[in-house]
């Protein structure tokens, strides 16, 4: 790999990203959203990085969603009991996590 070749975005770009994003997560939580007085929780399973970092930011858009960091180090049972304890609506999550 050629380590001083750097991928980068400018804010415009990461912000179009982040918006697109949430646009198709609302689709998702179109019934949900439509006339809610209360949140909705929605979870983000993930080890970090740019992807989860977008992720977070698009959930932190939407209006009535609370974003809900959840650590890969809990085992599975810990994450099932989270996710059912704060009524998680929608998991957003990565392949090694599925």
């Amino acid at each position: 790999q050629d380590y001083t070749t750097y991928a980068s975005l400018t804010y415009r770009q990461y912000n179009n990203l982040v918006d697109h994003l949430a646009a198709r997560i609302s689709t998702h939580l179109s019934t949900a959203l439509a006339g809610a007085d209360e949140k909705i929780v929605c979870g983000v399973l993930g080890p970090g990085g740019t992807d989860y970092l977008l992720a977070q930011l698009a959930l932190l858009k939407l209006p009535n969603v609370v974003m809900f960091p959840i650590s890969p180090r809990n085992s599975q049972t810990a994450v099932e009991h989270l996710i059912r304890l704060t009524n998680t609506r929608l998991l957003l999550t990565f392949t090694p996590y599925l």
